[in-house]
C-alpha cells in the first residue's frame, strides 16, 4: 500500500483498536500528543483498555478519575500525575531495566503490545519514517507489534541512526502537525554547581560520558570546558548542542532519546553526527562495555553506609524507576577505564531536614544499585571514592560528604554499628 493509501483520518485510526488490546505509548518528547488525545475523545468505545508506557512529559489525559473504567495504564517508570492513580489502583508499575523493555514488550514477552502509536517525521526520499526523538523501546517494537499506528508530524525531527521504520511496518498514518512535548532544562543553583566542580576533574579528556536528566547533570555539561574530547550516550539535553559548538563534544551523539526544546530538535534534524540507537543497543550494557572511558553519571535518593543506591523510592513508595541506571552503571564498570558517579545534594527536604547518606536504606525502600557495583558518590562537601573499601571504611568516607548537620549523628551510628 502506498503512503496516501494508509493515510486515515482520527475516527478511523482509533476504530483499529479495542478493549481487548495491550496499546504501547512512546516516551518523552516522542510522546504522540494528537493520536493520546483522539484515544481519551473516543473514551467511551472502550471497557478496561490497557494502555503501557514510562516516562511521559504532558498530564497523563487518560489517567483522569472519569476514565476510571475506560482505561487501565501499566507504566516502567512514575512521573507526578501518576502517583495517585497508582495509589488507586488505575495505574500499576512494572519494574524493568531499560534494556528489557522491548523484550517485555515484544510478542514473545510476558507483556506483549497488541498496538503501538509513534510519532514520526515525513517520509525521507527512501520512503522511511524516523521516529524522530525517541527510538529507544518505540522502534524495535515498532518492528515487530502487529498494529503500528503512526502520527506524521512536520515538526518532528527527522534524526540519522537506527531511528527509521519501513513503510510496510506502519498500518495506518494520521497526519497532524503540532510543537513536540518539550523538556525544559531544570534551574541550577550553587549546591548543583559545586557537586559538578567535585565530579570534573574525574572526567577523562577523551572518552565517552552518559549523563542523566536533571540539575546536577546540567550544571555539569555547563562546566564542562574547551579541550575536552568527548562523546555522549544515552539521553541527549538541550545543552548538548551548546558543547558541538564549544567543540567540547567532538565525536557523536549516540542517543536513544532526545530530551529537550525546539533547540536540541532542530539541532538533530538530519544531523549524522547524531546516531539514534535503540535500547537493546544503547542501553545494553553488553555493547556499552566495549566503549573504552565510557563514564555514567547519575543520581540518588539515598546512599546507605554499605554504599547502596536507591534512586526510586521513598520507602516502598515509588518515585521513578530503576530506568537505565544500573545499564549504565554495569556498562561503566567492565568499561576499560570506565567508572560509574552518583551525584546529589547532600539532603533532601524543602529545608534540608534529611540526610541522604544514610545508615541503612529507609524500610522498605529498593535497591537501584547493589553496593559491589557503586564507585564514586558525589555531594557538594566532596567525594567518596568506594572502590576496595571495607564496609567500615566506604561508611567512614561516606560520613566524611555528608552535610555537615548531620555528620555527628552519623558518626554515632557509625559507632554503634561497628564499634
Amino acid at each position: 500500500m502506498t503512503y496516501r493509501h494508509k493515510l486515515v483520518n482520527w475516527d478511523e485510526a482509533i476504530a483499529k483498536l479495542d478493549s481487548a488490546k495491550r496499546v504501547l505509548l512512546p516516551p518523552g518528547c516522542g510522546e504522540p500528543q494528537g493520536l493520546i488525545r483522539a484515544i481519551v475523545e473516543r473514551a467511551d468505545r472502550f471497557q478496561g483498555l490497557e494502555l503501557m508506557g514510562g516516562l511521559l512529559l504532558t498530564d497523563y489525559p487518560f489517567l483522569d478519575k472519569q476514565y476510571a473504567r475506560n482505561f487501565h495504564f501499566v507504566t516502567t517508570h512514575i512521573m507526578p500525575p501518576v502517583r495517585k492513580a497508582l495509589e488507586q489502583g488505575r495505574a500499576e508499575f512494572l519494574s524493568v531495566r531499560y534494556s528489557d523493555i522491548p523484550r517485555y514488550f515484544s510478542r514473545k514477552g510476558p507483556r506483549p503490545a497488541d498496538a503501538i502509536l509513534i510519532q514520526v517525521s515525513p517520509p525521507d526520499e527512501k520512503g522511511r519514517f524516523s521516529l524522530g526523538p525517541s527510538t529507544s523501546y518505540p522502534l524495535p517494537v515498532a518492528r515487530q507489534a502487529p498494529l503500528v499506528i503512526a502520527q506524521v508530524n512536520p515538526k518532528c525531527p527527522r534524526t540519522m541512526g537506527e531511528s527509521f521504520l519501513e513503510p510496510e511496518k506502519i498500518d495506518c498514518l494520521v497526519e497532524f502537525e503540532e510543537d513536540l512535548v518539550p523538556y525544559e532544562s531544570p534551574p541550577v543553583g550553587d549546591v548543583e554547581r559545586k557537586i559538578a566542580e567535585h565530579i570534573l576533574p574525574l572526567i577523562p579528556k577523551t572518552g565517552t560520558i552518559q549523563i542523566g536528566i536533571g540539575n546536577v547533570p546540567e550544571a555539569l555539561l555547563e562546566c564542562l570546558p574547551v579541550g575536552l574530547d568527548l562523546n555522549i550516550a544515552g539521553m541527549a539535553v538541550d545543552y548538548m548542542a551548546d558543547l558541538v559548538e564549544k567543540g567540547v563534544v567532538t565525536g557523536e551523539f549516540r542517543s536513544i532519546e532526545l530530551m529537550g526544546t525546539k533547540k536540541l530538535f532542530e539541532f538533530c534534524h538530519d544531523n549524522p553526527r547524531v546516531q539514534m540507537q535503540s535500547s537493546t543497543e544503547g542501553h545494553n550494557p553488553l555493547w556499552l562495555k566495549n566503549i573504552p572511558g565510557f563514564v555514567s553519571i547519575n543520581s540518588a535518593v539515598e546512599v546507605d553506609f554499605a554504599g547502596q543506591v536507591n534512586s526510586e523510592s521513598i520507602g516502598t513508595r515509588q518515585l521513578s524507576s530503576v530506568g537505565g541506571q544500573y545499564d549504565f552503571v554495569e556498562a561503566a564498570h567492565w568499561s576499560k577505564g570506565g567508572f560509574s558517579v552518583f551525584a546529589f545534594p547532600a539532603t533532601s527536604g524543602p529545608e534540608g531536614q534529611y540526610s541522604r547518606i544514610v545508615p541503612r536504606l529507609s524500610h522498605g525502600a529498593f535497591v537501584t544499585t547493589p553496593r559491589y557495583m557503586v564507585r564514586y558518590v558525589v555531594t557538594e562537601y566532596g567525594i567518596a571514592d568506594l572502590w576496595g573499601k571495607t564496609t567500615r571504611e566506604r561508611a567512614d568516607a561516606l560520613i566524611g560528604i555528608a552535610h555537615p548537620k548531620f555528620q555527628q549523628e552519623l558518626e554515632n551510628e557509625f559507632k554503634r554499628m561497628f564499634g
